[in-house]
């Protein structure tokens, strides 16, 4: 639907005192997203603007707003992947860590048996060489 076909086909009509434009909900829809699509270059809308005392300057202003805020969401998405990705990223990390202290303390294990097996080996050769030299 565009609002070309709204006005071509008649379903755009004027109040009997001719100050208003009338029109259904879903025409003026269409009618405002041509506006704003086309940059406010249909000559109509100044017509508009006359008739229904809208301000040229607002719609503009919302236009400026409606943009700005299509970039802060596609902004936001960007920051969202982003941070998604960093989630990822500090589980594997967390994962990684995982796995070093596991290894470690395999390592810190074997280290201390063989402490043990040396003091014992140590205490066991004393113990012999003093029974021996008896």
């Amino acid at each position: 639907m565009s609002s070309q076909n709204t006005l071509n086909e008649g379903r755009v009509k004027t109040s009997e005192d001719k100050t208003k434009i009338i029109f259904s909900a879903e025409d003026g829809k269409a009618i405002l997203e041509d506006l704003l699509k086309y940059e406010y270059s249909d000559s109509l809308l100044f017509q508009y603007a006359k008739i229904n005392g809208l301000d040229i300057d607002v719609i503009r202003d919302q236009s400026t707003i409606i943009s700005k805020l299509t970039t802060k969401y596609d902004n936001l998405e960007i920051e969202k992947q982003n941070l998604m990705t960093l989630v990822g990223n500090k589980e594997e990390e967390i994962e990684f860590m995982r796995t070093t202290f596991k290894q470690q303390e395999k390592v810190i294990k074997k280290h201390k048996r063989s402490k043990t097996l040396i003091i014992v080996g140590g205490v066991a050769a004393v113990v012999a060489m003093l029974l021996i030299t008896k």
